[in-house]
């Protein structure tokens, strides 16, 4: 049988709280704008640190920081996972009888440590709020969550199930071998050693779960978002394509596009817009790419294209350089104004329209920024 040290366990427990903190804190500050919650993961695991380092001093420090504060602090950090963990899944709930139940467990370790000591009675008491505690996350996580949203949550479900296990083999073993228990924490018997290196590899796997939510959830967002750009690129009432910077390649055009201009989609991507002969001038064009090395977009610039038929339309022109990946691609938007230059009041209606689609563009670049910047991380 392999015998394990506890206070060699305990500085395992701390080194693992210390890095699962730092962890998260870097997940809240990539995410902090993004998902509820996160600050009290970091809140969470600091606590859990904090408890670990109280216990690993205890007879060097007081006894009420050693047991009562330290015990407080691993229960409190539980709680507050549980309570950040359904604030990101955006089902906040009321926890007054968790806050109730966590000071009544207080008041036992306190009475069982200063007036009557009774690591027995500790024990058992610290097995079963986590008990309790680790029921309520298997509950929340594999029923309240449904559908979808449960590959989400179903891992850190599983992860509590195995945590329940624990801690009612914990109780069972101390109810029935209480008279084995001394008042000594670190010269606890095999099991409890055992039970407390199981805590620390479910810390690891309740660290590895959050971050794994957090990741399907930035990845069904992108997805989401992705598709709300798709829509509004496909179904946007003005022309709009997606072209290479370097050499005006292009991506991707939308309806609106290929109904003014008569090229398909098959027919106009992959090509570049010389290819296509849409520029009525080359010159515009070097304006145009010059505008853009300048300022990065051009705005309400009247450029002459030629359709495929053949016929010549003026088109308000619209650019932003976008990069993706590091390269640079253009979102270009271009209105057919060429019966309108000469009526005072279409183009007034059309400047009002106009407002409206360039906040959108705005909004649509953005969306790809983020969508760039998520992916990166």
């Amino acid at each position: 049988m392999i015998f394990l040290d506890l206070k060699t366990i305990f500085i395992s427990n701390i080194a693992i709280s210390f890095i699962c903190t730092l962890i998260f804190v870097s997940l809240w500050l990539d995410n902090k704008n993004i998902f509820r919650g996160l600050s009290l993961w970091v809140a969470g695991m600091a606590a859990q640190l904090l408890g670990s380092l109280l216990i690993l001093l205890r007879g060097i420090i007081p006894d009420f920081l050693s047991i009562v504060i330290a015990n407080l602090f691993i229960v409190g950090g539980i709680l507050v996972f549980y309570i950040g963990f359904r604030a990101f899944m955006e089902k906040p709930g009321r926890q007054i009888v968790n806050y109730i139940l966590l000071a009544f467990f207080g008041g036992v370790i306190y009475y069982f440590s200063a007036i009557t000591p009774s690591l027995y009675i500790r024990t058992v008491a610290l097995a079963g709020i986590f008990l309790f505690f680790s029921l309520q996350w298997v509950w929340f996580s594999l029923y309240t969550i449904k559908g979808s949203l449960r590959r989400l949550t179903a891992g850190i479900g599983f992860v509590f199930i195995v945590y329940c296990l624990a801690n009612l083999a914990r109780i069972i073993v101390a109810i029935t071998g209480s008279e084995n228990i001394g008042n000594d924490f670190f010269a606890s018997n095999q099991f409890d050693t055992w039970i407390v290196f199981v805590y620390s590899l479910l810390i690891i796997l309740i660290a590895y779960n959050l971050i794994l939510s957090v990741n399907r959830r930035l990845s069904v967002q992108v997805a989401f978002q992705e598709e709300k750009f798709r829509t509004a690129f496909r179904e946007a009432p003005y022309a709009v394509l997606f072209t290479h910077f370097s050499n005006g390649q292009i991506v991707d055009i939308n309806k609106s596009f290929s109904e003014m201009m008569g090229y398909s989609s098959s027919e106009a991507v992959g090509k570049t817009t010389l290819e296509l002969g849409i520029w009525l001038n080359f010159d515009d064009r070097k304006i145009f790419v010059d505008q853009l090395s300048a300022g990065g977009s051009i705005s309400n610039y009247n450029f002459k294209y030629k359709t495929k038929s053949g016929k010549i339309i003026i088109g308000a022109t619209w650019a932003d350089v976008i990069e993706v990946g590091n390269e640079q691609y253009i979102l270009s938007t271009i209105i057919d104004v060429t019966e309108d230059t000469n009526d005072k009041e279409s183009l007034k209606k059309m400047n009002e329209f106009l407002v409206g689609r360039e906040i959108k563009m705005t909004e649509l670049k953005n969306k790809i920024k983020e969508l760039e910047e998520k992916n990166k991380s």
